[in-house]
């Protein structure tokens, strides 16, 4: 089916305060250059009070306040929706968009409600799904995650969906077990490539400039990896890019005492993070191993022709304690997982870094929907 108009549907759409809403103003951008009719509506927004109707590169785009009464937003996203009558209505989902404390039970009432008496298909995009997919979670965790998923499967079953999209292996294989076929979808980089040139694979330099951008997640071995990365490379430098939250600090500590030099740059301008990604050898990333593709910090490394290494905590999915055989379809083929081994730079994958562009993850986009 040839659909004509498309809504896309987030929870808020504040500018660099919403990372799935940056990720859909990215992306309706793209397809409006590919001249494909879209809309773009923001059903839950936390950062306004009034609703606000904007043009975004000539993009109507609406957006409603979660701070209004229920019954309120039905009316106007329905009024929104009989404007603009759309055929398709794409879903961008994560469960804490909608809801401060992850449960959006009112989407299995709203969602139907806003396009009854319209002839629409839907399509979902689970850039989330349900908390406590590894066995390491705790138990409060567990029964949350339990109640996200029935609110998904539901989800699904209400709104029947002709196309289903999620950016990691292992959320593909969780909704293949509540009976639904879904597609990858690349997450794109959020941070553009400023520097030209062509980089196939990088080649180190006599000092290997390892970066860390984006948030430090807590457990990862980091002392034994920093062991092995002084046996592996004559001599590195440790780059800290961005905002890298609260576990800066240790790390700064156990590089003092290791003797490794490092540097911190903090919060720079797009501009100035792609130059520093440009300049690095290698990433790392704590982010746990089986999450990494849904990664917007590994994604502009590897757009930036880094090579990617995983130390993270230990983060065990369920599916795998249930068949361990699993392990190799749910894999990122693009990032090395650390397992206490030593560092080679010719271990590490070669990046398609070209599937970490806006341009690329629109094309596959449109023809997973056949627009």
């Amino acid at each position: 089916m040839k659909f004509s108009k498309i809504l896309v549907i987030c929870g808020s759409l504040e500018k660099g305060k919403d990372g799935v809403g940056d990720y859909t103003r990215a992306l309706v951008s793209q397809l409006k250059e590919r001249r494909i009719v879209v809309v773009l509506l923001a059903l839950s927004d936390k950062h306004i009070k009034e609703v606000q109707d904007e043009v975004l590169h000539s993009i109507p785009v609406k957006r409603i306040p979660l701070m209004l009464k229920e019954s309120e937003r039905i009316s106007i996203a329905k009024h929104f929706i009989e404007e603009k009558k759309p055929d398709l209505v794409s879903l961008q989902f994560v469960p804490y968009a909608f809801d401060a404390k992850g449960f959006p039970h009112y989407l299995l009432k709203v969602l139907p409600c806003i396009v009854q008496g319209h002839n629409v298909q839907w399509h979902i995009m689970f850039h989330e799904l349900w908390v406590a997919m590894a066995k390491e979670s705790s138990f409060k965790l567990k029964i949350i995650g339990t109640l996200q998923r029935r609110l998904i499967r539901n989800l699904l079953k209400i709104l029947n969906p002709c196309c289903v999209h999620t950016h990691t292996s292992l959320y593909q294989e969780e909704l293949r077990l509540l009976g639904v076929k879904a597609n990858l979808l690349p997450l794109f980089s959020n941070i553009g490539k400023i520097e030209s040139g062509s980089k196939e694979k990088k080649v180190m330099h006599s000092i290997v400039h390892v970066g860390i951008f984006g948030s430090i997640h807590p457990g990862a071995p980091i002392k034994q990896f920093f062991n092995i990365l002084q046996t592996s490379f004559e001599s590195v430098k440790i780059h800290f890019i961005g905002g890298n939250g609260n576990e800066l600090s240790s790390w700064i500590n156990l590089l003092d005492v290791s003797d490794i030099p490092y540097e911190v740059h903090g919060r720079q301008s797009e501009k100035t993070i792609s130059t520093l990604l440009d300049y690095c050898d290698l990433g790392i990333s704590t982010t746990p191993y089986y999450v990494t593709q849904k990664s917007g910090s590994i994604a502009a490394m590897l757009l930036h022709d880094m090579a990617v290494v995983c130390v993270a905590r230990p983060w065990t999915p369920w599916v795998l304690t249930k068949n361990s055989n699993m392990a190799a379809n749910l894999t990122n083929p693009y990032v090395l997982q650390w397992q206490g081994g030593k560092i080679d730079k010719e271990m590490f994958p070669i990046t398609e870094s070209s599937h970490f562009e806006v341009s690329y993850v629109a094309t596959q986009f449109i023809n997973d929907l056949h627009l």
